[in-house]
């Protein structure tokens, strides 16, 4: 028992750890050639090209860090639109009638509900009715991007609130379900026309000849940082494994670490890499 305790705690240790790795561990393999492939960009984005009617709407994209990311990964070419509207929003009330909680035994916090008043002599409360409300948002974004035209649908909602209790007569709820489904929105803009990246050379380790790192033609300047999550495909885009961008990033370039040791043998020099944001 405590060899599977020890197992389970080891395995969630390394699940979680980050993709820190020592460059100086790792060699070239002899003869190797690195390739020179210079990054495709794509346009840059900002708040003139994307069309809301909604003033929350703008003020949320805005207000959005992501969109820093955009600006910093991009450059000036090729032609892009993109259209948000607002296609549900919802505001959704819920009524919950007053109700008797009674305890099981006075030895016990475990309460059931009852319905009937007959019940009132076993120790117990009433819980009054109240409402509560959530609000749910839907957009379509449709992009137009080098001619051609895609669209996608993002959700946010709030979960069940008090009224009574939690309702803020500023807005502020609202307002930040605004800026969490922009967020969604760039995250997915990012997912259909960020750049590809490409593996331009590769290290061994000097100690387990199965761990490889990789090297990719894409760095900080196109808005990677330590740690972002990435999928590898060959160069016909067959499926390989997840990766991780490691501690070693350059403003051009950077080192990714596949999930599963077993795969590096498949990846190659012009294997694609793919993020997710």
């Amino acid at each position: 028992m405590k060899t599977l305790i020890t197992v389970a705690i080891g395995f969630f240790l390394f699940a979680g750890c980050a993709k820190t790795i020592n460059i100086s561990e790792y060699k070239t393999p002899k003869g190797l050639k690195s390739l020179h492939i210079p990054t495709t960009y794509n346009p840059t984005l900002g708040i003139k090209d994307i069309n809301i009617k909604s003033e929350d709407f703008k003020k949320a994209f805005k207000d959005s860090l992501i969109l820093s990311k955009f600006a910093k990964i991009t450059q000036n070419s090729g032609n892009l639109q993109i259209d948000v509207k607002v296609i549900d929003d919802r505001y959704i009330e819920k009524y919950t009638p007053r109700i008797y909680l009674k305890y099981r035994n006075s030895k016990t916090n475990d309460k059931e509900k009852t319905e009937s008043k007959m019940d009132c002599e076993i120790k117990g409360y009433w819980k009054n009715s109240f409402w509560s409300y959530k609000i749910e948002l839907e957009t379509l974004t449709t992009v137009i991007y080098k001619g051609k035209e895609f669209s996608f649908t993002n959700e946010a909602y709030t979960g069940w609130h008090n009224k009574d209790r939690d309702f803020g007569e500023d807005g502020d709820e609202k307002k930040d379900l605004y800026k969490d489904i922009s967020k969604k929105i760039l995250n997915d803009l990012a997912n259909n026309i960020m750049p590809k990246a490409t593996v331009v050379s590769y290290k061994n380790s000097l100690t387990d000849q199965n761990d490889k790192i990789f090297k990719i033609n894409m760095g900080s300047d196109h808005g990677l940082k330590s740690q972002t999550r990435c999928k590898v495909y060959t160069y016909n885009g067959k499926y390989i494994n997840n990766c991780t961008v490691s501690n070693n990033i350059g403003v051009q370039s950077s080192w990714i670490v596949l999930d599963k040791k077993d795969k590096n043998s498949e990846v190659t020099l012009n294997s694609r890499v793919e993020f997710n944001f």
